[in-house]
């Protein structure tokens, strides 16, 4: 029970990976405060956590509104006393060829992948600084974030940014105990994903073979390592970014799988 009397709030909490980190951080016992722009798919979250015996609210929050972020975790610490983790789950993605891409489109993946980050993170700062015990923040990238993909612009730029970001804000705050972490999965079997691949937009034979595990990531290879970035177990860690690829980022090889090069 690595998070007991701890509170957690998860943006995106209604997605895939959202509810997976949700559920993992429950049963370790955490209180896991589950927001999503989609209530209703934050209420199937935090349903599954309480019917698992975990503890759950969910809230309806949209990242780019300020007022709305401060005044939802304004609500987290007058009903549960305190934050501890923020886990920064909310993000979108935009496929367009650079040409044709407008500029409002590209503004839009930004701000919500970037500054939605950076209003949320501030907001759980603010509370964290507060009350002076520290805490942990995850925010997520991809290993999109490392190189270039066409018809990716906006996305790429957006999460090559996160990166830094949390290298910024973990040296800002490191001295007051908050650590700011980051997580880059790879191409994650998803419901979304699962879709593209049952449709043959993505074609998931290649995506296996240019990943030298030899498998794609799991909605729960995610959580595990949000988990070890929120808890004690990684207690000097800060401002690190870390892929969660099967290797993906690491080989330079003709092809995906060591053993088939």
């Amino acid at each position: 029970m690595r998070f007991a009397g701890r509170v957690a709030l998860i943006t995106g909490g209604g997605g895939d990976i959202g509810s997976a980190t949700a559920l993992a951080l429950a049963r370790e016992g955490a209180m896991v405060v589950v927001t999503d722009t989609r209530l209703e798919s934050a209420q199937r979250t935090a349903a599954s956590i309480v019917a698992a015996g975990g503890m759950s609210e969910s809230l309806a929050m949209d990242v780019l509104d300020e007022i709305g972020v401060e005044a939802t975790f304004d609500h987290v610490v007058e009903r549960h006393g305190r934050v501890d983790i923020l886990v920064n789950l909310a993000g979108d993605s935009l496929i367009v060829r650079s040409v044709d891409c407008p500029v409002d489109e590209f503004d839009r993946i930004l701000r919500i992948n970037v500054t939605g980050q950076f209003i949320t993170a501030r907001a759980a700062a603010r509370r964290m600084l507060k009350r002076g015990e520290g805490g942990s923040i995850v925010t997520v990238s991809s290993i999109h974030g490392y190189g270039g993909i066409p018809r990716r612009a906006a996305y790429t730029s957006s999460r090559s940014a996160v990166i830094n970001l949390t290298r910024t804000l973990a040296v800002e705050w490191a001295l007051d105990g908050i650590r700011v972490n980051c997580v880059a999965p790879s191409w994650t079997m998803t419901r979304a994903l699962r879709g593209d691949i049952a449709s043959g937009t993505i074609d998931l034979d290649e995506l296996v073979e240019r990943t030298p595990m030899g498998r794609l990531p799991q909605v729960d290879d995610i959580a595990d390592v949000v988990l070890f970035l929120a808890s004690d177990a990684s207690r000097m860690v800060t401002g690190i970014t870390v892929p969660i690829d099967g290797g993906v980022t690491a080989y330079i090889g003709p092809r995906g799988q060591p053993s088939m090069a």
